[in-house]
């Protein structure tokens, strides 16, 4: 009797994987859709995303990743206050030879900026994201 449980917990634990459910203010419960797996970008001939290292009060970036920074900046950053554009991706960089060390809270824009992209939404006007929420998690 004791196997038969154990198989029933078994078989009921394999059908409900590890989706997680979160009630709304309606009551519907929703179910996330599962974490899809994604590959570091190219950047030239590395797979490092334009990410070289950390560096003193950031991190050492390429050309490459301020390209993507300012491109997506300028589809998304209407969403961020203050609004974020493409020149407004340079208040995050300061120049390092050829490359560039961009500031954590620039790091934070930019994974917020990929998010936006990954998801594949469309920022109406009038949505923002308040960066300084943004900057505390940094503390």
């Amino acid at each position: 009797m004791m196997r038969h449980y154990t198989i029933t917990i078994a078989v009921a634990l394999a059908l409900v994987g590890c989706r997680t459910t979160r009630p709304d203010d309606t009551g519907i419960v929703h179910v996330d859709p599962p974490v899809e797996t994604t590959e570091i970008a190219w950047d030239g001939v590395d797979q490092n995303a334009g990410v070289i290292d950390t560096a003193p009060g950031g991190f050492l970036v390429t050309s490459g990743f301020v390209t993507r920074m300012r491109a997506l900046a300028d589809r998304y950053g209407v969403s961020f206050v203050p609004r974020l554009d493409a020149a407004g991706v340079s208040r995050y960089l300061t120049p390092s030879g050829d490359n560039f060390v961009i500031s954590p809270e620039g790091m934070i824009a930019m994974m917020d900026l990929v998010d936006l992209h990954r998801e594949g939404r469309i920022v109406p006007a009038g949505t923002t994201l308040d960066l300084e929420a943004i900057r505390s998690r940094l503390k």
